[in-house]
C-alpha cells in the first residue's frame, strides 16, 4: 500500500498536478486510511479528471471521470445491480453487448464482475474511479432513483450532453515517446504492421478449409485495402496483416491432444480434420446415434435412460478423449455435451466440431449445472456455434423435443456453399462496408465456429470506429484460433488504444513467440517494455 501510493505520488508531480512539498503534506496525513488520489481531491490539491488520468496510468485500465458523466438509474436495478453495488461497483452504461462499470480497484473485483457477467449475459468493461467521487455517485445514484428521477449528471456534465441512454467521461493516460527515440521508431514499426493487406487466400489458409466452405480458389485476391498496386493503405483501420512466413498455425490432432496437454497445459486448437477418420454422414438407412458425454456417472446413465425410448441408438462416455476418439472413428449425429469435463470443457470440443469440414453437421447440444458453471450465457453457446444449450437437471421432453428436430435436420439435404465471405469482401471492394459487414453477420449466423468471418469483420468494425465490437470479434478469433498473430497484435493494439495497457501488454507478450518476423518481435519488446514503465509498476 505505502509502496503505490509513492509510486502514484511520483505520477502526481511529475504531472504537475502536486508539489514536492504537498505531496509529502498528503502523505503525512493520510496514513493510510483515504487513497492517495482520493486524498489530493478532498484537499483541493488537484480536480478529478487529472487525479483520474493518473490513476489509469498506474493501473494500466481507462478511468471514468464521474462529476462529468451522466448516468442512467434504470441500470441500477435488477440482481446484477444488486451483486454491483453491494461491492461499490457502479453501473455506468450499456449497449447492444457491454456493461461500462465503475469500480475503485477494478482488479479487487473481478471474480463480481465475471458474476455479473453471467447475470446480464453482456461483456463487462471496467472503468478505474476515485474513491471519494465513487462512493459519493454511489449515493447520489440511490437517492436519484427513490425520487423516481431517471438520469443522474455529474456536477460537471455539460446540460443536455446526452439523452436517455446517458453518456460517461473515460479518459485514459498513454504518454507518447519523445520523438527520435527507440521507444518512437519502436511504435512506429509496431503500428505499420497493422496496415498491412493480406491475400484472401491467406485468409482461407489459416483456417485450413476446403472449398465447401467458399474457398475462392488460388487467384489471390485482396481481402481489404483499396489499391490494386497492393500498397499498404496509411489510415489507423486495423487491416489484417499477413500470416506467419510458414503459413501454418500449431494444430493439435484428435489423436495427440493429450500428449499435447502434458507438454504445454493448455490445448490450442484441436484438428479433427487431420484424425483421418470417415467424415459424418447424416443417418438415412440407419439408426440415429446420440452419444452422451458426462463425467457424472448417474446424470449420464439416467439421461441415457430418458432417451431410450426414443429408438435411436446411445452410447454414453465420460471424458473428452473418449467423444473425439468416437467422433472421429463412428461419428454420431448427435452430441449431448457436458461443459464441465475432467479433462477439456466442452466448449473446446464444441468449437472443434464446428470448426472442422468433417464434422460440423454434427449436432451439438451443450449441458452444465448452474453450480458447476455459473449460467452459461447465448453469447457463449453462440461464439462456438452449440445447437443448443440445457440446463441441469433436463428438461426430458423438451431435450427429446429437440433432438426430433435437430435429427429430423439432419436427413436434409447439405447444405449449399456458403459464400458469405466472398461476397462480403466484394461488398468491401466497392465501398459498401456496412452492406458487407451484414454480410458476415449473416455467414456468422450460419458458421459461428468461423475463425476467419469473426477475423474479417474484427477489421471492418475498427475501420468503423466501433472499437469495442472489433475488440468482441477478435477475441471470437482467438477463442477459435489462440495462435493467430495477426488477431492477437490486433486485440492487443485496440486494448492499447482504450486504455487497457496492462491487457495490451498481456496480448503482445502471448503474440512474441508467433512473431513471424524477428526485427517486429523486438520492436514488439520495446513498445512493451514503455508500457510497462509509464505504468510505473511496483517491482
Amino acid at each position: 500500500m505505502e509502496r503505490r501510493a509513492e509510486l502514484l505520488g511520483e505520477i502526481l508531480v511529475e504531472a504537475g498536478l502536486v508539489t514536492e512539498g504537498e505531496l509529502a503534506d498528503a502523505l503525512a496525513t493520510q496514513q493510510h486510511r483515504m487513497p492517495l488520489a482520493s486524498l489530493c481531491y478532498a484537499l483541493g490539491l488537484a480536480e478529478e479528471e487529472p487525479l483520474a488520468r493518473a490513476l489509469s496510468r498506474r493501473g494500466g485500465i481507462p478511468a471514468v471521470v464521474l462529476d462529468r458523466s451522466v448516468i442512467p438509474l434504470d441500470l441500477l436495478d435488477g440482481p446484477a445491480a444488486e451483486l454491483a453495488l453491494s461491492h461499490r461497483v457502479l453501473p455506468l452504461c450499456e449497449d447492444r453487448r457491454h456493461l461500462f462499470v465503475g469500480a475503485e480497484d477494478p482488479h479487487e473485483v473481478a471474480e463480481v464482475l465475471r458474476e455479473i457477467e453471467f447475470i446480464r449475459g453482456k461483456t463487462v468493461v471496467p472503468h478505474v474511479a476515485l474513491m471519494v467521487t465513487l462512493r459519493r455517485t454511489l449515493r447520489a445514484c440511490l437517492r436519484a432513483r427513490e425520487r423516481g428521477e431517471r438520469l443522474l449528471g455529474g456536477r460537471l456534465a455539460a446540460p443536455g450532453q446526452v439523452g436517455e441512454a446517458g453518456s460517461i467521461f473515460v479518459v485514459s493516460e498513454q504518454p507518447a515517446p519523445p520523438p527520435g527515440t527507440p521507444e518512437a521508431r519502436a511504435q512506429r514499426a509496431v503500428m505499420e504492421d497493422l496496415t498491412k493487406e493480406v491475400m484472401l487466400e491467406e485468409i482461407m489458409a489459416f483456417d485450413e478449409q476446403t472449398a465447401t466452405d467458399g474457398e475462392l480458389g488460388s487467384e489471390p485476391v485482396r481481402a481489404v485495402g483499396t489499391a490494386a498496386s497492393g500498397a499498404a493503405p496509411q489510415d489507423d483501420s486495423g487491416l489484417p496483416a499477413p500470416v506467419p512466413q510458414d503459413g501454418a498455425l500449431p494444430l493439435v490432432s484428435a489423436q495427440s491432444w493429450v500428449r499435447h496437454l502434458e507438454r504445454s497445459g493448455t490445448i490450442d486448437v484441436i484438428d479433427l480434420d487431420s484424425a483421418g477418420g470417415p467424415a459424418y454422414q447424416p443417418s438415412r438407412d440407419r439408426q440415429a446415434r446420440v452419444l452422451i458425454v458426462d463425467d457424472n456417472v448417474p446424470s449420464r446413465e439416467l439421461l441415457a435412460r430418458d432417451l431410450e425410448p426414443l429408438g435411436h441408438e446411445i452410447s454414453a462416455v465420460s471424458t473428452g478423449d473418449e467423444a473425439l476418439t468416437i467422433l472421429t472413428t463412428e461419428p454420431p449425429d448427435v452430441l449431448l455435451l457436458d461443459i464441465m469435463l475432467p479433462d477439456m470443457d466442452g466448449f473446446q470440443i464444441c468449437r472443434a466440431v464446428k470448426s472442422s469440414t468433417k464434422y460440423r453437421r454434427v449436432a451439438v447440444v451443450l449441458t452444465s449445472a448452474v453450480i458447476d458453471s455459473g449460467r452459461v450465457t447465448e453469447q457463449a453457446v453462440a461464439q462456438c456455434g452449440a445447437d443448443d444449450y440445457f440446463e441441469k437437471p433436463v428438461q426430458v421432453e423438451r431435450l427429446k423435443a429437440r433432438l426430433h428436430e435437430l435429427l429430423g435436420r439432419g436427413a436434409q439435404p447439405a447444405p449449399a456453399p456458403d459464400r458469405s465471405l466472398e461476397r462480403a469482401i466484394s461488398l468491401y471492394r466497392s465501398g459498401e462496408i456496412e452492406e458487407a459487414v451484414d454480410e458476415l453477420r449473416r455467414g456468422l449466423e450460419l458458421h459461428p465456429s468461423s475463425a476467419k468471418h469473426h477475423f474479417v469483420l474484427a477489421n471492418l468494425l475498427h475501420k468503423q470506429s466501433l472499437i469495442y465490437e472489433a475488440i468482441d470479434e477478435y477475441e471470437a478469433t482467438l477463442e477459435l484460433k489462440p495462435d493467430y498473430f495477426p488477431a492477437l497484435t490486433r486485440l492487443a493494439y485496440l486494448y492499447y488504444r482504450q486504455g487497457f495497457a496492462a491487457k495490451a501488454i498481456e496480448t503482445w507478450r502471448r503474440s512474441l513467440p508467433l512473431c513471424p518476423d524477428p526485427a517486429l518481435r523486438q520492436n514488439i519488446e520495446v513498445f512493451m517494455r514503455k508500457l510497462i514503465a509509464d505504468m510505473q509498476r511496483s517491482p
